[in-house]
């Protein structure tokens, strides 16, 4: 029989899987509207004809719903946190099934992954790929890789120290880390990045065919690292599903200025 705190954790975890499959669809749809703005056009170019658009009303609507999902969700999570209840009993389960199945081989396997998106490298990349933009004058580019992925990293900090979490602990760690734990860093960080670069390649017109093949490749990295995360004893199963909502919170929010009529 299945006891309430899984109930409540399947739940939750389904709920963040209908908040990614909405921010999907929300992004395909932003990218085919305002390809021409993404692609090529100059920053904050505004067309009445677009923002009048039925097309463009329902990207708006989609849009507040996946704020408003992912920041309600966010809270439940959060709250079940704070107050230790229902969530946090699963998060000490899996932790422990998790580290009580470790190996050697892929220990050392998820331990390259893990630090190969360690914040401040993804940071570093996007810097150089923001200066990239920047000499090729797509400023629009240039400032959502900036905005995004940058801002999503500071978010995170504060958000570590609002809520001051510690990491799992166990006799014998696979990692040892002194920094607070909810949310996730390296799935913040993992989830703007890949979700910015995803959306800059496929909203070339070249490349818009290969959505098929980029968007798979970009969650399938953000799963991985989170795995990453929690096999490693270094996040809770909360600290990830709280660090997904996040990024999808931060995505939104710096999309905001797209849903009104002047820019």
């Amino acid at each position: 029989m299945v006891t309430a705190p899984w109930l409540i954790a399947g739940s939750i975890f389904l709920a963040v899987a209908g908040i990614m499959i909405l921010m999907l669809v929300w992004v395909g749809r932003m990218i085919t509207l305002y390809q021409p703005v993404i692609s090529h056009a100059p920053l904050f170019t505004h067309s009445e004809e677009r923002h009048s658009s039925p097309d463009y009303q329902r990207l708006r609507r989609l849009g507040l719903i996946v704020l408003a999902s992912a920041g309600t969700l966010f809270a439940l999570i959060a709250e079940n946190v704070i107050n230790e209840v229902a969530l946090t009993l699963v998060d000490l389960e899996v932790a422990q099934w998790l580290h009580a199945h470790s190996t050697t081989m892929l220990t050392q396997c998820l331990l390259v992954i893990t630090h190969l998106h360690d914040p401040w490298i993804l940071s570093s990349v996007a810097g150089m790929i923001t200066l990239y933009y920047i000499g090729k004058k797509r400023w629009y580019a240039a400032l959502s890789v900036l905005l995004i992925v940058q801002g999503a990293m500071l978010l995170n900090l504060l958000a570590k120290h609002m809520f001051q979490r510690a990491r799992p602990t166990f006799d014998d760690p696979l990692v040892t880390l002194v920094t607070y734990s909810f949310p996730s860093g390296h799935v913040v960080a993992s989830t703007v990045f890949y979700g910015t670069l995803a959306v800059l390649l496929i909203s070339q017109k070249s490349a818009l065919c290969r959505a098929v093949y980029i968007l798979p490749i970009a969650i399938a990295m953000v799963f991985l690292v989170a795995f990453s995360r929690m096999y490693l004893g270094a996040h809770y199963l909360s600290d990830v599903l709280a660090a997904f909502l996040e990024a999808v919170i931060w995505i939104a929010l710096c999309l905001t200025p797209l849903w009104f009529k002047r820019l």
